[in-house]
């Protein structure tokens, strides 16, 4: 072995040795509570062929090389679970040129460092391989994939161009992106030889999820998959629903606000499409004149074919900012308790909306049905918090409610799991809390980031009594 690739391992060893004390004893100094062991580092792993010449491989939306962290357990494990960043979108150029200026690592790998430290308040959750935190999951094989493409995971968009119709300065290869770290995992790491593939998600990492699980496991099959192969999604505030069937220029006020999205958001999804040269799944095009309403979960899940666990927040902070909301809560804080009033029938509409829809989803070809859980707060995203091991009104975490889901091959399975306590208490908890506030009514809520927003927020909901009588709703027993 030659003495610089030897330096080079030494460097790589002493620079994992400082970071994992480095991150133990930032643990300790938050929280003061006793550490299992050390998280183990994800290393960077860039797609490039290491010419320095243009390379083949999908890139970030400023061309630098798009790539992935990659933790391997100590223990050999046939477990993988893959991650993929969330981080909103941008639809033109002006908005994508303030993306970059405000949020340089959502377009760029130029700041990615050769380590990733998970354990850390914004990476612990479903990446932790530290047993108290992530019980069922600790010990697979983890690959967290960076959201620097702003387009939903969608984007096909390889080259720029003067045409600001379809891209103008920018990459958007979001769906490439993906598809490569998969062949590289396939080719590099064994990926074809796992027996559980948990592909996972928050917020635009989300709706990555829905848009290419049934690719991952046609690839996963196309390279020799063991028969016994189960891949499974995980979305983390990324359910938005939208009744496109009935929401046409002609519905009256009242029914649009129950069941349709604004247009403004509907715009913004219609023109990223557009700009990425988005990829929506051949089936949902199939069954929607309008392919970019296939970046609404309510719409695209009835054409995926594989199982869904969905985690969303009653009242999705990054939701009610797509809507009116924002502004009839500004307006309402200088001007009349009225428009608090009709911000907070919006709210009541969005969650509700979320709600029913999610209740109207049926299994696909046999596939595990929908299985979802609505915590009332005012928050967005949990899989990497610190609350994925905090008890939830029902009884249980996330956590523990993920390793039901993930055990089990039916809905049926997942009903006796639950009934046998496995995932928390009975179900009938679930509908029998009343969280009119989901802060101070509900302990178990994240602390909102936004507090000026919420603080709006709390006093328009106030304008309405017993606003929910439903604090968590699970639901298992979905119609087949």
């Amino acid at each position: 072995m030659s003495c610089p690739r030897i330096s080079a391992m030494l460097s790589l060893l002493v620079a994992m040795l400082l970071v994992c004390t480095e991150a133990r004893s930032i643990s300790e100094h938050r929280s003061k509570r006793t550490v299992d062991k050390c998280d183990s580092p994800f290393v960077r792993r860039l797609l490039e062929d290491g010419s320095g010449q243009q390379h083949p491989y999908p890139t970030c939306n400023d061309g630098s090389p798009s790539g992935f962290y990659l933790q391997r357990p100590t223990i050999d494990s046939t477990t993988w679970v893959i991650y993929l960043e969330g981080g909103d979108f941008c639809a033109d150029a002006a908005s994508c040129q303030t993306r970059q200026r405000q949020q340089h690592a959502r377009t760029s790998s130029t700041n990615w460092g050769l380590l990733k430290i998970p354990g850390s308040t914004e990476n612990q959750g479903i990446l932790s391989s530290q047993e108290r935190i992530n019980p069922y999951l600790h010990s697979a094989n983890k690959v967290y994939m960076p959201y620097c493409s702003s387009d939903f995971w969608s984007g096909t968009q390889t080259g720029r161009s003067n045409n600001e119709t379809s891209g103008g300065e920018f990459v958007f290869s979001g769906a490439l992106i993906f598809r490569a770290v998969v062949a590289d995992l396939i080719k590099r790491e064994g990926l074809a030889t796992a027996t559980r593939v948990i592909i996972s998600g928050s917020s635009s990492g989300g709706l990555g999820v829905l848009l290419h699980i049934d690719y991952l496991r046609q690839a996963l099959m196309s390279a020799g998959a063991v028969p016994d192969l189960r891949v499974q999604g995980i979305m983390d505030s990324a359910w938005y629903a939208h009744d496109a069937a009935n929401c046409t220029k002609t519905v009256n006020v009242e029914t649009r606000s129950r069941n349709c999205l604004d247009t403004s958001a509907l715009n913004q999804m219609k023109a990223g499409y557009r700009y990425w040269s988005g990829f929506v799944p051949a089936t949902c095009t199939q069954a929607s004149t309008k392919p970019w309403l296939c970046y609404i979960a309510s719409v695209l899940r009835p054409t995926v074919q594989s199982d869904i666990f969905v985690f969303q927040w009653y009242y999705d902070s990054y939701f009610t900012r797509l809507t009116e909301v924002p502004y009839l809560l500004e307006q309402g804080f200088v001007a009349s308790r009225t428009q608090y009033h009709n911000a907070a029938q919006k709210i009541l509409s969005l969650s509700n909306m979320v709600r029913k829809s999610l209740a109207e989803q049926k299994s696909i070809n046999g596939s595990l049905l929908t299985i979802a859980v609505l915590p009332t707060c005012f928050s967005h995203a949990n899989l990497l918090l610190e609350s994925w091991t905090n008890p939830m009104p029902y009884g249980a975490t996330l956590a523990k409610v993920v390793e039901c889901h993930s055990l089990s091959t039916s809905a049926p399975e997942f009903e006796r799991r639950w009934e046998a306590l496995e995932c928390g208490r009975k179900k009938r908890a679930f509908y029998r809390h009343n969280c009119r506030d989901p802060t101070v009514e509900n302990s178990s809520c994240p602390v909102p980031s936004d507090h000026d927003f919420y603080t709006k927020f709390r006093q328009a909901i106030s304008q309405i009594p017993g606003v929910s009588r439903h604090c968590t709703l699970v639901l298992t027993n979905l119609s087949s």
